[in-house]
């Protein structure tokens, strides 16, 4: 039995569209139409409820993909700017590098010009010396010729005295063999004074002559002497002299093999400057395009506060003016007192002292050597 108003029969079964609507055959398909009407609108209330979900579904993805590449470039953030620490750091170390190079190499240059400005003097301090020894062996052989002819004057002078006295006598023996007989015995005495004067005269003659030869003897003997003495002295000087310019000359060589090397080294040092330089401006331009793809997904936000802020602000500098700081901090370092014999390499033309565009500091332009990026 059922409830009253109830759409079931005795039987307990449900009753069809059919015997509801009296079983006619427009009845019926009136009933199917309504029930594939039903079915649409089920089918489209599917289709709703599953594009929904799907469009929520896809909103949760995208969503979920944009906090996850704002998470990786505040991570990439953080990577960047500790990336640009390391490049400042490495140009500071490489500056330092460029002034250390550069007053070691200088110290070096100073000790090599002292050593050989010091050999130089004594160098000239020698070979005036030598001009000194040259001058006493002339004059010694000066003196010695004097005395030579001093002596030689005076034996000369004695033979001509000698000389006289011989004729004088010969004169008064022819006289005495023609003299009257008077006066033979006046003239015989008178002979006989002048035979022992002449006599007397003979033999200072002699002893002076004798004298003389032996003082020319000893004065060999001594310009011998002193003449090896002076010569040996000048030959030592000339030796010394000799070595001291072989010195000067190894010195010079080396000084020349320090500006070349203090000059590779600079280059080295630079070149590795402007690289560094290039990866600074790469990581800066990377930053940079950090910054606008956040700014984009955030809708204008900018990155979050961190303990990287201060840092990043101190970065906010312009590129060129950056650069141009770093670059003209080291033209004196590079080309302020570098010695003419040490080689100065171009470098100084390496940093314009105008502002440039960065592109035009970036130009790898080190003494000639092309870089490339790695």
């Amino acid at each position: 039995m059922g409830f009253p108003g109830s759409l079931t029969d005795c039987s307990g079964r449900r009753p069809s569209m059919e015997n509801i609507l009296g079983g006619t055959p427009a009845s019926a398909a009136a009933l199917r139409l309504a029930q594939r009407q039903r079915e649409s609108d089920e089918e489209n209330l599917k289709e709703e409820c599953s594009s929904t979900e799907s469009t929520h579904q896809e909103h949760e993805d995208s969503s979920s993909a944009g906090r996850s590449e704002l998470a990786y470039l505040e991570d990439e953030r953080v990577r960047v700017l500790a990336r640009i620490d390391e490049l400042k750091t490495r140009l500071t170390e490489l500056e330092q590098q460029l002034q250390e190079s550069e007053q070691e190499a200088e110290m070096e240059r100073a000790l090599l010009q002292g050593e050989t400005q010091a050999e130089l003097d004594q160098i000239e301090a020698e070979t005036d010396v030598v001009s000194q020894l040259q001058r006493k062996l002339e004059e010694l052989e000066s003196a010695i010729q004097r005395e030579k002819d001093k002596e030689r004057a005076n034996v000369e002078a004695e033979r001509r005295a000698l000389q006289r006295l011989q004729e004088g006598y010969a004169e008064l023996k022819n006289q005495l063999h023609n003299c009257p007989e008077s006066l033979r015995e006046q003239l015989q005495e008178q002979l006989k004074r002048d035979g022992e004067t002449l006599e007397a005269g003979t033999k200072k003659f002699e002893d002076l002559e004798f004298q003389q030869l032996e003082r020319e003897s000893s004065l060999e003997e001594e310009r011998e002497t002193i003449s090896q003495q002076l010569l040996q002295e000048k030959a030592e000087y000339h030796s010394s002299v000799a070595k001291r310019k072989e010195k000067v000359s190894a010195l010079e060589n080396q000084a020349n093999q320090l500006g070349q090397q203090a000059s590779q080294e600079c280059e080295r040092l630079a070149k590795d400057r402007t690289l560094t330089l290039q990866m600074l401006q790469k990581e800066k331009e990377r930053l940079s395009a950090l910054e606008k793809r956040y700014h984009y997904l955030t809708g204008g936000m900018s990155f979050p506060k961190s303990s990287t802020t201060m840092r990043e602000e101190a970065l906010h500098v312009s590129d060129a003016e950056l650069l141009l700081g770093d670059v003209r901090s080291s033209q004196t370092s590079l080309c302020g007192a570098s010695p003419s014999f040490l080689y100065p390499s171009p470098l100084c033309q390496l940093f314009p002292s105008r502002p440039t565009e960065v592109t035009d500091l970036m130009t790898p332009a080190c003494c000639g050597v092309s870089l490339t990026h790695h």
